[in-house]
């Protein structure tokens, strides 16, 4: 509720209504004195809220997975369509069950559309609660460079609050350095999730050493 009041700009007329309704229940008189200070005080407090208001809206959260451990056993199969294998059936679930339990759930997911990433996400989400269609499937996570992990964090709209991509090495882990406001040299074995909190206005304005590393979990420490 509050939120909607601020989005729709109502505060101002808010604020301006209480000086109204003090010098009606108390008489212009005894507000007179009082008036100056009172308009100073409201709106400071208005500015406060504004200034918070900002400063959450244009946080940003970006969480990067690295797809879970496929198989080579069927040496016939395209690189594109191998399949997860035990490990990799039992972990993706188990970071998505992760994931829910600190309460992330991402508002948008690009995905690579290839067999062991589909899998994957199809897991997580389900451990989540969500519907497939909160997924986008973008081949550009597998065919293409680090970059096109980029590029789809900065083309989320503006209603989104967490992004989610779920692609490949060595594009997660350039992904995951290229974001980060420090070095950031470790391995990023399968399916593990980095979590990036950004302070940017805008999704367009997510780019290199723009964001700040909150945790990086992978299956084998929970």
């Amino acid at each position: 509720m509050f939120w909607r009041i601020l989005d729709e700009g109502k505060l101002p007329v808010m604020l301006s209504g209480l000086s109204d309704n003090l010098e009606a229940s108390a008489g212009p008189s005894s507000v007179a004195a009082l008036s100056k200070d009172n308009d100073t005080l409201i709106w400071y407090f208005w500015f406060l809220i504004i200034t918070f208001y900002t400063m959450a809206k244009s946080k940003k959260t970006i969480l990067l997975m690295r797809h879970a451990k496929s198989s080579w056993d069927d040496s016939s199969l395209r690189d594109f369509d191998r399949p997860l294998n035990s490990r990799g059936k039992g972990d993706a679930p188990k970071m998505g069950s992760y994931l829910n339990e600190i309460t992330m759930t991402p508002d948008l997911i690009v995905s690579s559309p290839a067999a062991r990433a589909k899998a994957t996400i199809l897991e997580v989400i389900k451990e989540l609660g969500l519907e497939e269609s909160v997924i986008t499937w973008n081949e550009d996570l597998y065919y293409g460079s680090s970059k096109a992990y980029l590029d789809a964090i900065q083309s989320a709209s503006e209603d989104v609050n967490v992004v989610m991509t779920v692609g490949h090495n060595p594009m997660t882990e350039n992904a995951i350095a290229a974001l980060s406001d420090k070095p950031f040299n470790e391995h990023v074995p399968t399916a593990t999730i980095a979590c990036f909190e950004a302070n940017v206005p805008s999704w367009s304005d997510v780019g290199v050493g723009s964001c700040r590393l909150k945790w990086l979990v992978s299956p084998k420490s929970l």
